[in-house]
């Protein structure tokens, strides 16, 4: 067991080691020139289970305090640590042992704290409310992986919080989430519950809910009329929505381009660029034919939404919704280029891993730029930036060019 005063001293102060003298933690931040311990603190898995005596420390500018894995179990000890970092905006108190056993809670209001982690502890609700409701401007709780039930019997209240992230907890019940925290948290546009056991949504009136960000991946959701609740988000621009049992029957075509088609106002799908208009019509075209010779029982509401705008298509003799396998494509690197056949089922991440192979020569950090050979007569290149997109999904055709360019060129 040790105290953060000592553990604060050991790493930052001084460490004797056997017996040839001291080893002195050095760094080269504006604090430490000035003979002040770094305004960021990180004593990971040092046992601490106590504050110790931090008055003999100058902690006035120290802003951020990460603490993860270590033994605090106790409130009040908690307190003093709090107590003593007078400007402290990020707490980091991830696998604790904090949990509803602990003493009396008694903590005091503070107005310095921003971001709070509590991820793998035991904390109960009740302990989160009242612990949220002394931090008036706390922006970003984190209380993931705390064995957390649904919020059926407590509210969680808080007019400054914009950030929520209760992912692998065992919450069922999405609308207790949406009437004890969402609409009793005005100002917050993201929430998290991923890993989840949720297994349906609610009906919301159009323009109640301030949420702009929602993470849903690997939760329960069984239907699609369960995902086109969220139609009536009206301010829900960003979904996570990967790892759902009932989608699994789609291949990863099939399910991009239905949400897609079904969620009009999402803008951005499981990360990665912005839905371009170009994807969302031939998403909204697919998704007619994908239908077009489906039971009229079959046939979603969506579906005539979308023929009153793209009109009845004609069938295809051969309906084949998936992008194409290969291309062959100039690529271009100073002044040699080599024309190749690559695959659009591969990532980013792999093609860029594919290139250093190809030109033996690249540095570590490299940027690529994808110029369609018409759109790009009008629009300019496009740059690979996400590393998880798949090719295919930059419409890759054969006699495109890709160019590569090193980073600290633009530096």
């Amino acid at each position: 067991m040790s105290s953060l005063e000592d553990c604060i001293k050991q790493k930052y102060i001084s460490e004797q080691v056997d017996n040839y003298g001291y080893i002195m933690y050095l760094s080269s931040s504006p604090e430490c020139k000035k003979g002040l311990l770094p305004n960021i603190l990180t004593l990971n898995d040092y046992n601490i289970d106590s504050a110790g005596n931090l008055n003999d420390l100058d902690l006035k500018h120290v802003n951020e305090l990460d603490l993860t894995d270590n033994l605090l179990c106790d409130w009040n000890e908690v307190q003093k640590i709090i107590d003593s970092f007078p400007n402290l905006s990020f707490l980091n108190l991830s696998n604790n042992l904090l949990n509803q056993q602990c003493c009396e809670l008694d903590i005091k209001e503070n107005y310095s704290i921003r971001k709070i982690v509590f991820n793998g502890n035991k904390i109960a609700w009740s302990i989160i409310i009242e612990i949220t409701q002394k931090l008036p401007v706390l922006e970003e709780l984190h209380v993931s992986t705390n064995s957390l039930h649904d919020i059926e019997n407590c509210i969680l209240k808080h007019n400054n919080l914009v950030q929520i992230f209760l992912s692998c907890n065992n919450i069922r019940k999405f609308e207790t989430v949406f009437r004890n925290i969402i609409m009793t948290c005005p100002r917050l546009n993201f929430l998290n519950l991923s890993e989840c056991p949720v297994t349906s949504l609610c009906e919301i009136e159009d323009g109640s809910c301030s949420i702009k960000a929602l993470n849903l991946t690997s939760t329960h959701i069984q239907s699609w009329s369960e995902i086109e609740k969220l139609n009536k988000f009206q301010n829900l621009t960003e979904l996570r929505i990967q790892n759902i049992p009932f989608l699994q029957q789609y291949s990863s075509f099939e399910r991009r381009m239905m949400l897609i088609s079904r969620l009009p106002k999402i803008r951005v799908l499981n990360g990665g660029d912005q839905i371009s208009l170009n994807e969302r019509e031939d998403a909204e075209r697919s998704f007619i034919r994908y239908y077009l010779d489906k039971d009229e029982s079959l046939q979603p509401a969506r579906f005539f939404q979308l023929v009153e705008i793209h009109g009845l298509l004609e069938p295809l003799v051969e309906i084949d919704l998936t992008p194409e396998t290969f291309a062959t494509v100039q690529i271009f690197h100073n002044d040699i280029m080599v024309e190749k056949k690559i695959s659009l089922r591969q990532s980013v991440k792999s093609f860029k891993r594919y290139l250093k192979q190809v030109f033996k020569d690249l540095p570590k950090s490299i940027r690529v730029y994808y110029y369609d050979k018409e759109l790009s007569k009008l629009t300019g290149p496009e740059e690979l930036k996400w590393n998880n997109k798949d090719l295919y999904t930059y419409n890759v055709h054969d006699g495109d060019t890709f160019v590569i360019d090193k980073k600290d060129q633009f530096k």
